[in-house]
């Protein structure tokens, strides 16, 4: 009768220390996917610039930016070459400015925006000079 007790007790310090481990390990998952979805306003701003950057030293994306109309970018070479290197927790939006605007701006969105620009004054060809703005915020 003995033996029978100290193995129903020896199954539960098991069963004990199994249910410990388990939320220990829920609990550490728990802090990392949290943690994993909190971005810092310093990397989505190093993004931006990163990618204004990738846009000022690439000669067919700069005569894009001088050859277009002021306004917002919604497609075409330009805007595809950014939207393939955002993350999918971000938006954005790029907009092209001409040197004498002095407002260049977004319309009202209710979010932390990052926001980098460049002038971009001339290709090999052309000499118009041109902002070209990127505004990113969490989705």
């Amino acid at each position: 009768m003995n033996t029978i007790l100290n193995n129903k007790k020896a199954w539960l310090r098991i069963v004990e220390a199994v249910i410990g481990v388990l939320i220990i390990a829920s609990v550490f998952t728990f802090i990392l996917v949290r943690r994993e979805k909190q971005r810092t306003g310093e990397e989505i701003d190093e993004l931006a610039r990163t990618l204004i950057f990738q846009i000022e030293r690439n000669e067919s994306l700069r005569e894009i930016v001088i050859s277009r109309e002021a306004g917002f970018v919604t497609d075409g070479k330009l805007y595809n070459s950014i939207g393939d290197k955002i993350p999918d927790y971000l938006e954005f939006k790029l907009k092209i400015c001409t040197i004498e605007d002095e407002i260049c701006g977004l319309e009202d969105i209710k979010k932390r925006i990052y926001v980098n620009e460049v002038i971009i004054s001339s290709s090999l060809n052309t000499y118009n000079p041109r902002r070209l703005k990127l505004f990113l915020w969490e989705k």
